[in-house]
């Protein structure tokens, strides 16, 4: 089913009505409660913005996220900052600009990333990041502020992975991780080894698996939501869990009218099984709100709410929160 309506969406645009902000390639929303006057909105690519003001120049790829990486109470960007004389490649350095001055503080070099994610295991405060061929890794910061990090696992696909959530997949009470074509489950101590388990096999071309993921509840049952970001069309399904999750989970296709192209955004709101999902495809990309079956044989319900030259980061909640350019 698709339709057009007004939903409460807030939708923050980074230049106003001035059109669209060039040179942009990644972005992230700060919530109300971690901010003062509610949720703000950074961007980055050519320098950084935050709510359409400069606030650092350089050249930075698609990768990033927001977390307390200092632990000061403020959120930092998380950055995969591009040499000087690359800044339209790929490999940069994973470096953090600390708040509130956007101090810059190096955390690894060789960085190739799409995806961050401040996260803690076993009481240890980090970033979980996705180096794209290589290695999921775990960074954490010493009190003398050098990092370190632990591979969790190595990238072995043909394609590069990306995105990443967290839930408690086996119902054990800890942290598990989902990542890509895969699901993490987590030991029972930092020690230990991470077990990986099919979630799908899209990795038959270089960028297949490039996704968003995230997690959502039908019929009070964990649900995973998979998207291809760099694909138009792009594959868009939710994966149903078995009742063995290391068994391979079953996948239901979401149709959208026209296709899906190239979404960026795909986040989930307070409401179970109704998600918001953003395309980046320049002029016409669509801001679309997804309500999942509860029934089976049933179809996702599709919403359009808007759409502009393309939506680039969403926060979670009630209220969706997106970062359109």
């Amino acid at each position: 089913m698709h339709r057009i309506c007004l939903l409460p969406v807030l939708v923050l645009p980074l230049l106003g009505q001035q059109g669209t902000a060039p040179g942009l390639r990644g972005g992230a929303v700060a919530p109300a409660e971690a901010s003062s006057g509610g949720p703000r909105a950074f961007a980055w690519g050519r320098g950084v913005l935050l709510d359409g003001r400069p606030i650092a120049s350089g050249n930075y790829g698609r990768g990033g996220c927001l977390a307390d990486w200092d632990q000061d109470g403020r959120l930092d960007l998380i950055l995969n900052e591009l040499p000087a004389d690359r800044p339209d490649g790929s490999t940069g350095s994973l470096v953090a600009l600390l708040a509130p001055g956007w101090r810059r503080e190096l955390i690894d070099t060789g960085a190739a990333f799409r995806d961050c994610l401040s996260v803690t295991l076993f009481g240890r405060h980090g970033l979980l990041v996705t180096h794209l061929q290589m290695q999921l890794r775990f960074y954490e910061r010493s009190p003398a502020q050098t990092p370190h990090y632990r591979e969790l696992y190595s990238i072995y696909t043909p394609s590069a992975q990306s995105g990443l959530a967290l839930a408690d997949i086996d119902g054990d009470g800890r942290t598990d991780i989902l990542h890509g074509n895969y699901w993490l489950r987590s030991p029972e101590s930092f020690e230990l080894g991470w077990r990986l388990f099919a979630l799908n096999m899209w990795f038959e071309e270089p960028r297949s698996a490039m996704l968003r993921i995230v997690t959502t509840q039908v019929n009070g049952k964990l649900v995973a939501v998979e998207a291809e970001s760099e694909a138009s069309p792009a594959r868009f399904a939710w994966f149903e869990m078995p009742a063995d999750p290391r068994q391979q989970w079953m996948r239901h296709d979401i149709a959208i009218p026209g296709g899906l192209h190239r979404p960026q955004v795909l986040a989930g709101t307070d409401t179970p099984g109704v998600l918001v999902v953003g395309e980046d495809n320049g002029p016409g990309s669509r801001l679309l709100r997804v309500t999942l079956p509860a029934g089976a044989g049933a179809s996702a319900t599709v919403v359009e709410i808007g759409r502009s030259p393309g939506y680039l980061a969403a926060g979670a909640g009630g209220t969706a929160v997106v970062v359109r350019r």
